[in-house]
């Protein structure tokens, strides 16, 4: 991947877009959402952008998990090849001991941009660990504003930032 981007930023990104967007090679979101993807990826800086690449294939957070101690949804596509459930949703919420999982059908790594206007949100009544397979509402993508999950005011979502600063 770090040859691809470096060759080639726009080839890279439109390819990444397709996968990261795509399920069994079937576009999920439409095209003018792909492309405002695409400006967004054409805004990083190259040396940011690689080092983020390398970070997400060498970081491992599997020891922070345990610690995390607010009330966690974990989101995760079942058709995800970008980042599999089974290794990273599934794991995460086995590791979340606390957590709840929402299994999102037929839905890519880029999930919340995949998820249709019309979808429901999760039930915050759901209690247990069983995971609960509906499709929520978009939490917010380039081309809509975020729309708020239906939860309890206690319950939060949890999402792992990884930040870079290097040297100007």
């Amino acid at each position: 991947m770090t040859a691809d981007l470096t060759a080639d930023r726009d080839a890279f990104f439109d390819q990444f877009t397709k996968d990261f967007f795509s399920v069994d090679g079937e576009l999920k979101v439409t095209e003018a959402q792909r492309s405002e993807a695409i400006v967004m990826c054409q805004q990083s800086d190259q040396k940011a952008a690689l080092a983020c690449m390398a970070s997400f294939g060498s970081e491992d957070f599997r020891e922070d998990l345990p610690k995390v101690t607010v009330p966690t949804l974990v989101i995760h596509g079942d058709s995800d090849a970008t980042v599999p459930f089974q290794g990273s949703g599934a794991r995460t919420h086995e590791a979340i001991g606390h957590s709840r999982l929402v299994v999102l059908a037929d839905a890519p790594h880029g999930a919340t941009s995949a998820i249709p206007e019309s979808s429901t949100p999760p039930s915050s009544s759901s209690s247990g660990r069983s995971p609960v397979r509906q499709r929520p509402r978009p939490v917010g993508s380039p081309s809509r504003p975020a729309t708020r999950l239906s939860r309890p005011k206690s319950e939060a979502l949890v999402a792992m930032v990884v930040v870079i600063e290097f040297d100007r």
